[in-house]
Order: structure tokens, then sequence, then C-alpha cells
């Protein structure tokens, strides 16, 4: 280590002292001159300015890197005294957000109040006659279809019939109050088709005028209702069908022998399943327009909206499928590691027998929770009042019409919202029971012998963390779509050169998009809820510690969260995809519901197939939820027991120690063949570079030795004046290649060796190849009253020297106590050259 107190004598006792070396930097060399140099105006070389200033040295990203290297939550977990698992002494966490809680619901329940004094389900189906009575409804019970009686001359001239007329030509007239005799006013009859209980007209004017009015948006929300509460006890079944089979996989997955052909089974029926999904969109397509189209009327436009919506999902269910594939084939190795951590928690779940019964609770509340908002949702759809409205042609020129409340209607925006909040409400607390039963579990010696009474744990999370679930369960419904997208975008930007000044400029324009995401948005996970269940924290503090939990044992746990996750995920869309596809084909063969209404009323079966689909993936969750909440919580187990009894691994149980271990050895593997390869390259690229390098340099002496014939009798330097010029044309022989290689690795491969601020050493850069590779970190010398600074926070840009002999600089530099080996390069103003050699370089 160089002594800067002995040298500071040394150089004051000399009688030259003031000739202190001062190190120049510029982007293309490191040189070394003396201040007599300095005073020399005419020998001052000119100073680049850099692009950016030193503040500015790290780009946005990598600043928020160094935050988070120094950030007081992003270290390694102690263990507290006398500590035996989740703490007993727990405290309330985000009480606020209950207050939210009760404000949510309390506004759906004076919604709920006024939607069910002024609604009326059975106008959902039916439609209502020209006095505003509803078709198949009291007197009205053997009239359940709706007339058209003349659209062209009065739409709204409507009334019941038995049936859809089979032809045309006959009159049809209206009836008087008591619903049983003709009057005097008739209508010519018009063949019509049966769509539901409408009677379409086949005439093509009339029929495009009727399709018009029932293809509005009011009334196609309407038609769905209707299809959903004529097959309510179908609807109902998929519900249960969908626990059943979501159950069952949880049942047969005990069986080890059979558990990875079940778990690929599933993966295969998913595939499957969206293929299946897309041709049923495109036989509801092809059904559309054969009903709607007839002849007379444009083939391009009689299909309607509708056709077109189905065409579109059509589309994008088989793309889905496509892409589903190719994740499927491209992580078809790393899957079946995925298999084994789900394996290694059906363990623990076989041994906590509440862990498999608790889900059932939570379905039973799912279930009347997604029951209640159906019928909300159908009586809000059909609340409105009966007015007295002008007709063109109809007795007395008055009929009655209902006018939907549009307010009502739109409060069903809010029901959406409401009710998946709370679904994901239910999850989350489901979640919470879940990592606290397994806390308990792990951080117990005598694991077999753990039981989790129901009452104590929900009633204590209930208590103290309902404020937490609640703030989860909000985080979830709005900031898991912006999160997703920010996380791809920073992953884009942070792989691009940070030194590029338009990577720079993306990043400053951004600058409010990626300041949410590092400071709050990238923390958002279910990960939180195991820090909460262990700690009694509040969420945002346990959401940091578990995200730099995660990061700091990245190197243990690789993608193994990602891969549970998505085999998870498939197995929930396998099951929900098992329980939907049955309620149409039910509806298609069988001509009556359960409960006796007949299917024909059923305008479009797969709007109730999707809606089972939908609740069937909320089911499943809570069921396969438990396998997801399981592998994170074992991860963070772990990692927790690896960093608290490091070398000892107090807690953690041997089939789980061996895995970890067994999936770190098949990941550094990887790690190491990949990073052979990549030093294999680097090097190849390096020795291209470098042969490059040398001859567009022998181009160049050649130049400089003809124009030295030239000038020949020029005056002959001095001995001294000769080494500086040879040691200064050793010293231009750099290359930067700071712009080919992400900041902080060296060009061939190798790791960095970050050293210690103030650390200075005497010993010249390592040899890597035909090249040595000098890295500049925090280092100050003194030498007397000048201050050398090499480096700033970090390093400079790394600088190759093409040949060894450019190391002598460095020594001459480091060994100053010497002043007879500081280099007097009096003649380094040669900017034209250097520019010269640095641009073939570059081309």
């Amino acid at each position: 280590m160089l002594n800067t107190t002995e040298l500071d004598q040394t150089l004051k006792t000399n009688k030259e002292a003031l000739e202190v070396p001062k190190l120049i930097v510029n982007s293309s060399k490191i040189t070394v001159a003396s201040t007599n140099n300095l005073n020399n105006n005419s020998s001052v070389p000119e100073k680049k300015t850099t692009f950016f200033r030193i503040e500015d040295k790290f780009s946005r990203l990598e600043k928020y890197e160094e935050i988070d290297r120094n950030d007081e939550l992003n270290l390694p977990f102690v263990p507290p005294q006398g500590f035996k698992g989740p703490v007993v002494d727990r405290k309330a966490t985000d009480k606020a957000w209950i207050g939210l809680f009760l404000i949510v619901y309390v506004l759906y329940g004076v919604y709920s109040y006024f939607v069910i004094v002024g609604g009326d389900p059975d106008r959902l189906a039916h439609g209502m006659d020209f006095r505003g009575e509803i078709c198949g409804i009291g007197n009205l019970k053997n009239k359940p279809f709706l007339y058209y009686a003349g659209p062209v001359i009065d739409i709204n001239v409507t009334w019941c019939i038995r049936q859809c007329p089979p032809s045309t030509g006959r009159e049809t007239c209206m009836y008087d109050t008591d619903h049983m005799t003709i009057t005097s006013f008739c209508y010519i009859q018009m063949q019509a088709d049966q769509m539901g209980y409408y009677c379409v007209p086949k005439e093509p004017k009339s029929r495009e005028l009727v399709f018009e009015e029932l293809g509005s948006l009011r009334n196609t929300m309407r038609r769905i209702g209707s299809d959903l509460w004529q097959c309510w006890d179908i609807t109902l079944c998929g519900f249960g069908l969908s626990i059943i089979l979501s159950y069952l996989f949880t049942v047969l997955a005990k069986f080890e022998k059979i558990v990875t052909g079940l778990i690929w089974g599933a993966i295969i029926f998913a595939e499957a399943g969206l293929i299946i999904y897309a041709w049923l969109f495109y036989l509801e397509s092809i059904r559309a327009y054969n009903f709607r189209c007839i002849d007379g009327m444009s083939p391009v436009t009689c299909g309607g909206q509708i056709v077109t919506i189905y065409e579109y999902l059509a589309i994008i269910f088989l793309g889905l499928g496509g892409i589903y594939l190719f994740v499927t084939i491209f992580l078809f190795k790393r899957i079946q590691r995925g298999i084994s951590l789900l394996k290694t928690a059906q363990h623990i779940i076989q041994v906590l027998s509440q862990i498999r019964s608790f889900p059932f609770i939570v379905a039973f509340i799912g279930l009347i929770v997604c029951c209640l908002a159906f019928i909300l949702v159908c009586f809000a759809m059909t609340v409105g009042t009966i007015e007295l409205n002008r007709a063109k042609y109809i007795d007395g020129h008055l009929l009655y019409k209902i006018l939907y409340n549009d307010y009502i209607q739109f409060g069903l925006v809010y029901v959406g919202f409401t009710v998946i909040f709370t679904l994901t409400l239910i999850l989350t607390m489901n979640d919470m029971f879940t990592s606290y039963a397994l806390s308990v579990w792990f951080f117990t010696k005598q694991k077999d012998t753990v039981r989790i009474p129901y009452c104590f744990s929900f009633k204590t999370l209930f208590r103290y963390h309902f404020g937490t679930c609640v703030f989860i369960a909000f985080n979830l419904m709005f900031l898991t779509i912006p999160q997703t997208i920010m996380d791809y975008s920073r992953s884009i930007m942070r792989f691009l050169p940070q030194t590029s000044s338009c990577v720079r400029y993306t990043q400053a324009s951004c600058m409010a998009c990626i300041h949410a995401f590092e400071v709050f948005l990238r923390y958002i996970s279910k990960h939180s809820v195991v820090q909460v269940a262990i700690w009694s924290e509040p969420y945002y503090q346990s959401a940091k510690k578990a995200y730099f939990l995660i990061f700091r044992n990245s190197d243990k746990i690789k993608d193994l969260d990602f891969l549970q996750t998505l085999i998870v995920f498939q197995i929930r869309m396998a099951t929900a995809f098992m329980a939907s596809i049955p309620i149409y084909i039910y509806i298609n063969f069988y001509e009556t519901t359960f409960m006796g209404k007949p299917t024909s009323g059923i305008e479009s079966p797969i709007i109730p197939t999707l809606y089972v689909f939908i609740c069937g993936m909320f089911f499943s969750n809570i069921f396969q939820g438990s396998y997801d909440i399981t592998c994170k919580t074992i991860i963070q187990l772990y990692c927790m027991d690896s960093e608290m009894f490091f070398g000892e691994q107090r807690f953690v149980e041997q089939f789980i120690r061996e895995f970890m271990e067994f999936v770190g050895k098949i990941e550094d593997k990887e790690w190491k063949m990949g990073f052979t390869k990549q030093i294999k390259f680097n090097k190849d690229k390096f020795n291209e570079k470098l042969k490059n390098y040398n001859e567009s340099d022998n181009d160049s002496d050649s130049e400089q030795e003809q124009e030295y014939d030239i000038n020949n009798e020029d005056e002959a330097q001095s001995d001294e004046k000769q080494a500086n010029k040879k040691n200064k044309n050793q010293d231009d022989q750099f290359y930067d290649y700071d712009e080919k290689v992400e900041r902080g690795n060296a060009f061939i491969g190798l790791p960095l060796e970050f050293k210690p601020k103030n650390d200075v050493t005497k010993k010249p850069p390592e040899e890597l190849g035909n090249a040595s590779q000098s890295v500049i970190q925090d280092q100050t010398m003194v030498l007397g009253d000048q201050t050398i600074a090499l480096g700033s926070n970090k390093q400079l840009r790394l600088k190759t020297p093409i040949l060894n002999t450019s190391q002598q600089s460095f020594q001459i530099l480091l060994n100053a106590n010497d002043k007879s080996q500081i280099s007097q390069t009096s003649e380094i103003d040669e900017k034209p050259q250097r520019e010269k050699v640095i641009k073939k370089q570059r081309l």
C-alpha cells in the first residue's frame, strides 16, 4: 500500500516540488503531465467536456438500484431474542383501510335497497306489450312471446302471442283488457322466427328494424341477463362442479406417483380448452349470422355487431392457445422443476389438514357472494317506470312503454367493483390464514404435532390484520395490471445500454412512472402476506421486506415462484374449462333446464358457459391457491431460515432443504455453462478487435515514418523529449470498450472486484489474455499540496491499453516517490492524430 505521508514529505523537501503531476482525464485516454507543462499555454491540450455531469454518471435506474442497496430494510434477517415463529404480541395494522371498507359497503347497501324495490327480473327474459304488461306473467301466462305488429309503421306497437306466426297473410288482432277478447283493431300477420322470447319478422325491412331495436346496448345487456336468469339452476350446478373438480385435484395430488401425470394432463386440457372455446365462439358467429341474414338483406351488415364480437373472440382464444402452446414448449424442462415444488407443497398440505378444509368455508362464502350479486344485477337491469306515450297506428293513439333508469344501470359498474373486491378480499384472507398456519408449522421443532385452531387463528387475523387484507385487495384490483406493464418496461430499459443518451432521455421523460414503480408498485405481491403473518407489521413495510428477501436470495430460488404460479394458473384454467364446457353441451342438447324451463328461451348458450368459466376460475383459485401461497410461503421461510441461522438452518425440514439445494445445483450448473460460453465468445471478439486495431495502428505508424523522413532537416530532439514522446504514444493506445460492455462487467466476461474507498495499490493491472485491464475505483492520492482523484462514486470507464507496456504510466504515477520517474509529456497535444486512430477503431 502506498504510504501517502512519506510521499508528501519527500515531495515537500524536493526543490522542484511544485512540479506535482496532475491527472488529465478525457474520453479517449489517461495521461500524466507536469505543472510546468500546464503553465505553458501552447502545450495545454484541449479538455473534452463530458456529455453528462459527474452527478449524472449513473442513469435513473442505476440510482434507484444504489438506493436499494442502502435501504434499511434490505438487510439479512436477524432473529430476535427467543424467536419461536410468528410473534405473539400482535398489533393492529393498516387500520385506516377498515373505514374505506365500511364506506364501500354502506353505499352498496343503499344501492341494493333501491334496486330491489324498483326492479323486476321477469322483465329480462320477456317483453312488454302495449299496455306495459309482461308477456308470460299473470293473465298473459299462456302468451310468452312478444310480437312486433308493424315495425315499419311504429315499432312500439307490440303485444303477446302464444307462438311466433309460421306464415304471412292472416290478420292478427289486439286483445282487450281481459287479454282474451279480440278487438276490431288488426294488423296483417307476418311470418316470424323465434329468438328467445321475441318474434323477429322475416320481412327484410321489418327484420332489420327489430334487430336494430334489440341490438341497443341496454337491450343487449338485458338479453344477456335473460340468458343467465333462465338457466340459473344449470349455472349453479356449474359452480358446484368447479368446486368438486378443484377439491378432487387436491385429493388426487397426494398420490405422488400420479402427480406429474395429473399436472401435465391439466396443462394439456387447458390448451385444449382454449381451442375448444375458439371453436365454440366460431360456431356462435355462424349460428348468429345464419339466423340474422336472409334473402333481401345485405350480407355484409346483416350480421350486426354480435357476429363481429363472436369472430373476434374466436380469434383471441385461438391466439391465446398458440401463445400458450409456445410458452409450454419453451418452458418444458423448467416446468418439471415447478412440479417438484408443488410436490413439496403437497407434503405440507397433507400434514396440515386445516389447509385442505379451510377452502370449503371460503368457497361457501364466495358462492353466497356470487349468487347475491347475480340477483342484484338482474334487479338493477329492470329498474324503470311505465309511462304513457303516443302511438301512430293504434286505438286511441296511446300506449304504455317502460323507461329504464339510466343512473341505476350505471351503478352496475359499482356493483361489479364491489363484487370483485369482495372476492379478492376473501382470497386474501384465505392466503393470510394459510401463511400463518405454515409459519407456525415451519418454526416448530415437532411438526407432526402442530394443530392450527380455526376460531383462534381466524379471530386473531381478523382482529389485527383485516385492514391489511383490505389494503392488499385494493392494490391487487387496481395496480396489478399497471405493475405488470411497468415491470416489463423497466426490464427492457435496464437491458439497454445505460450510457446511451436516448435511453437516458427516455427514462427522464418517464420519470413519474418509474418513480411510482420503484417506490411502491414493484412491492405489490402475495409475498407481503407472509411477512404480515409472521411479524405483524404494516403492509408497506412487510411488502418491502418480502421484495428484498426474494431479491437477496434470487440466486437460490431463481424462477421457482414464476414457474409454480404458471402451473397453478394452468390447473385453474383446466378446472374451469372442465366445469363450463358441459354447460354448453347440456343447453344445446336438452329441451328443458333442471327446473323445467325451456332451453329454447336461451338466446345464446355461450353466455352462461362463459359465466361459469369465470366463476370457476375463482372457485378453483380458492383450492389451487393453497398450493400457490404454500409455495410462496415455503420459499420465503426457507430464505429467512438461511439468513437468520446461517450454516445451521435450524427449522427447515429435510425434504425442503434437499429440494432447494437440488434446484440450486441445477441452476449453478446451467449458469456456469452459459458463463463459460460467454467468456469464450468475449475472448474471440476481443482478439478480433485487437487484430483490427493493430492493423490500423501499423498503417498509422507508416504514415508517421513518411512524415518524419520529409522533415528530417528539423532540429533533433533531445533524448529526454524522445523518451517522453515514446511514453506518451504508448499511453495513447487505449480503446474504450465501455460502449460494448454492460456497465460493471469486464470485457472478457470476468466479474470486477470492488475495492474499498481510499485503498490505493501499487500493483499494476492484471493481464487478461493479450490485454491488461485496469479499473480505477474510489482511490485518492495526496501528493504535497495537490490531490489526484481517481474515479468518483463507483468507477471510471474501463480503459483497456492495447500494449502491456502502457502499464508504465500507471507504475510511474503510483511510484511517485522518485521524482525522476515522472513522465514529462510536454508535447501531448496531438488531438487530430489521436481522434483519427479512435475513429478507425470505432469503425
